[in-house]
């Protein structure tokens, strides 16, 4: 479950798409314990991966 939390935070600034994928695969290898929770878990890492992506093309010097 900490696996998929930290996943999901290190998609906002490193490799977003790699982060952001391990994220839900671990969400979604939690949800067989608490369906809920994986739930939260793999929308949240999906968030944070899209923003990831956002963030570093508006940062990105031109």
């Amino acid at each position: 479950m900490v696996l998929g939390w930290a996943f999901a935070a290190m998609s906002l600034l490193i490799i977003p798409i790699l982060f952001g994928a391990a994220a839900v695969i671990m969400g979604y290898l939690y949800k067989k314990h608490d369906d809920q929770h994986g739930t939260i878990i793999m929308i949240a890492s999906i968030g944070t991966a899209i923003f990831g992506v956002l963030l570093g093309a508006i940062t990105y010097p031109y």
